[in-house]
């Protein structure tokens, strides 16, 4: 240690030791260390105590400790002793000068900017730190150094005034501008740096060229501003072009749109209107029947073992010829109900009997809630009571089938989805547009029949006899 009062003083501290160092010109890193009498890693040195020491050249490792630096940028470390009762302490560091030799400098670039008539006496440069600071930020601002004295004419300009830089990955963009150029001329553009980190406190700047026009290529700049306005000229001529196709393609597809949504309505108004002229064709022919209204008594249908078509089953049937004999058959005692399924195979419309079992429970269910025996109840079936051979009479079975439905005292299809009924069928199992005439003819107070919902049999004017709810595990519409 030298034996100077103030390098005496600077082993006292870290901070004293590197204050030492940074008013050193000929120091380059430090070291300050805190021993034990009896520390191995002391002893090894050959002292104990406080000590601090100033290299001429920075060091890569330090004895007492790990020491990293990159750019200027170093990180300290503490070593202590695997001793318990030995403890020893020490930092290490580089001068600011070192530190601003290995990087930790604002740095301003490019080191060279030219302005002239063609960029308009404008250009930028890029200001940044060459390393981290070890404390605080860094203010940087630029001047025009001898700007005034070489060229009085020059008005130059800074934008910002003033830049603030917190770490290395920050960067600014100073943009500097001249006016009143009447001959070509060259200054340097400085930063005022203030920081609280000394190392970056060096000079930085750029060299700034302004280059002014004369007779010699003048007419060469003249073709440069004229091919910058013709690219000019061209560039909004395309954007503009570009803009108006974008309106025009937007215009025709709104009106396309407007158009299709025109379509639709017509069409549905269309459907609708067609729709109406059918209800009301079939309102006309609910008056009577077109066709024998058969049906099959509760009991008999009990008695199925699979769906049978409607010619085998003659000898069975009941035979209704007006809506007189169907309101008479009420009055003493019967009940019927209008039942419909769907095709699960090409030739038998119930191959596993699925659809049968749920509509016998359905009848018994019935029968039960009505407080009726099964062969009071009469059934009417598609397959059952429709003519399946004789064309002409299934025509007209069919067209009567709003009759036969309004007529009767419930009306439900068997919804299986499984698959979809073969294509010649659909037209006579389907159920959907048929409970549509429930309405035409009106129960005996004046209210619909029953009403249509996806589980539950449901009877809104029905004579007291008649069931009230009645549910299934099959998916039974009524």
């Amino acid at each position: 240690m030298p034996d100077t009062y103030f390098l005496s003083e600077a082993s006292q501290s870290p901070d004293k030791c590197a204050a030492a160092c940074a008013r050193t010109t000929e120091c380059a890193a430090y070291s300050w260390r805190s021993c034990s009498a009896h520390a191995t890693s002391c002893a090894y040195h050959g002292f104990s105590g406080l000590s601090c020491t100033l290299h001429a050249e920075a060091p890569t490792h330090d004895h007492g400790g790990d020491e990293h630096c990159h750019g200027g940028d170093c990180h300290f470390h503490h070593v202590h002793t695997t001793s318990a009762s030995e403890n020893a302490f020490a930092v290490s560091g580089l001068s600011p000068q070192a530190r601003a030799l290995a990087g930790a400098r604002v740095v301003v670039g490019p080191s060279s900017v030219v302005l002239d008539e063609e960029n308009g006496w404008t250009g930028t440069v890029e200001v940044s730190l060459g390393a981290r600071p070890l404390r605080g930020a860094v203010w940087a601002t630029p001047y025009a150094k001898g700007a005034a004295e070489l060229a009085p004419e020059l008005a130059v300009r800074f934008s910002p005034e003033r830049v603030v830089l917190y770490d290395d990955s920050t960067t600014a963009n100073v943009t500097v501008s001249v006016r009143g150029v009447t001959t070509d001329r060259s200054f340097l553009m400085y930063m005022l740096v203030e920081s609280c980190d000394t190392a970056f406190q060096g000079p930085a700047g750029a060299i700034i060229n302004v280059e002014a026009a004369d007779a010699s290529n003048g007419s060469r700049r003249s073709g440069h501003r004229r091919h910058r306005r013709l690219k000019k000229h061209v560039t909004i001529g395309v954007i503009v072009g570009f803009a108006s196709l974008c309106v025009l393609a937007g215009f025709w597809l709104v009106m396309r749109a407007s158009h299709l949504s025109q379509n639709r309505l017509d069409l549905e108004g269309q459907r609708a209107a067609i729709v109406r002229q059918q209800v009301a064709t079939a309102t006309e022919r609910v008056g009577d029947f077109q066709a024998h209204f058969y049906v099959l008594p509760g009991d008999a249908f009990l008695g199925l073992e699979k769906l049978t078509p409607h010619e085998y089953l003659r000898g069975e049937l009941e035979v209704f010829d007006s809506v007189a004999q169907v309101d008479s058959a009420k009055d003493h005692g019967a009940l019927f109900v209008f039942l419909s399924h769907q095709w699960l195979g090409h030739h038998d419309p119930d191959p596993q009997g699925v659809q049968l079992r749920a509509m016998k429970q359905t009848v018994q269910t019935i029968a039960r809630d009505a407080r009726v025996k099964p062969k009071a109840v009469r059934v009417w079936l598609d397959i059952v009571s429709i003519p399946q051979l004789n064309q002409p009479e299934q025509r007209l079975s069919i067209a009567s089938l709003p009759t036969f439905a309004s007529c009767s005292d419930l009306c439900g299809n068997q919804n299986f989805t499984a698959r979809r009924p073969p294509r010649h069928r659909r037209n006579a199992c389907s159920m959907a547009w048929r409970c549509r005439f429930l309405t035409a003819r009106p129960s005996q107070d004046g209210a619909p029949n029953a009403l249509v919902d996806s589980t539950q049999v449901v009877t809104t004017s029905a004579p007291s006899r008649r069931p009230r709810s009645t549910t299934t595990r099959a998916r039974f519409v009524i």
